[in-house]
């Protein structure tokens, strides 16, 4: 999961990095890029871990009336 996260935010910045090269601008897509690659990595990995993590138990408290 931790590989999956850090890629994804790589891949976010490598791609606003490039953009900013071939337009010409400051680190205007670098941050979109990395900030875009943080989201998609946090989303993907709550998603993961929610996937993974078992169920929560259905039980019912004690009734004390």
């Amino acid at each position: 999961m931790g590989f999956q996260l850090a890629s994804e935010v790589i891949a976010g910045a490598f791609i606003g990095w490039l953009l900013d090269k071939w337009l010409d601008t400051s680190p205007v897509f670098l941050l979109i890029g990395s900030i875009l690659g943080i989201s998609i990595g946090m989303i993907s990995f709550i998603r993961q871990a929610l996937r993974t993590s078992p169920p929560p138990s259905r039980r019912r408290p004690p009734d004390h009336s």
